[in-house]
């Protein structure tokens, strides 16, 4: 005999996504506002160039997030323009937090690259086949610039990075609020 009672069929759409780590109780909070259930979390373990899945990991940077929803959910259309909102401010949010590193390094590296080439010019003067007086002023004085240049690198990263942090923590902000706004919007929308 059988069960009369059938199990209703829904029909799922599913996303993917990849994310920092340290982001992914934010990326599961928002994107549950918008009627996405969390199925799985697979750390990555980083490999080389790449990443592969490890659910034991203890060094991840990265993890997997496999969402699902019902595709017939209310006001979709508006989800979605809301999601897409909420997702370019989630990555306008990683650039703001990565920049301040990216760009210290940058100009670290540029002053630190200048002061190499003080150094090189220094050892080139040194070497010259006809060393005259001439020789050992600018092999002196291109190498303590070159010294110079190398600390300066070193220094001017911390300076670059707290300065741009310190101008970019109410664009961090803003970013947070239009998360938010747009999970609390969606939240109701799905309800």
């Amino acid at each position: 005999m059988k069960n009369s009672e059938t199990k209703e069929f829904i029909a799922y759409e599913y996303l993917n996504i990849n994310v920092k780590s340290e982001k992914e109780p934010l990326y599961t909070d928002c994107y549950e506002a918008f009627g996405w259930n969390l199925v799985t979390n697979t750390a990555l373990v980083e490999e080389g160039d790449y990443y592969i899945n490890n659910i034991h990991a203890n060094n991840t940077r990265q993890v997997n997030l496999k969402f699902k929803r019902d595709r017939k959910i209310p006001n979709k259309g508006e989800l979605q323009n809301l999601q897409r909102k909420m997702e370019l401010s989630l990555k306008e949010l990683d650039k703001l937090e990565s920049e301040p590193t990216t760009k210290g390094i940058m100009k670290s590296l540029t002053i630190g690259l200048l002061g190499t080439i003080f150094l090189a010019i220094s050892v080139f003067a040194i070497t010259a086949k006809n060393l005259e007086v001439i020789n050992y002023v600018i092999c002196t004085i291109s190498g303590i610039i070159g010294l110079i240049g190398w600390a300066l690198g070193f220094i001017s990263y911390n300076k670059t990075k707290t300065k741009i942090e310190q101008q970019n923590t109410t664009l961090i902000e803003e970013q947070y609020n239009t998360i938010y706004d747009c999970c609390e919007k969606a939240n109701k929308l799905t309800k």
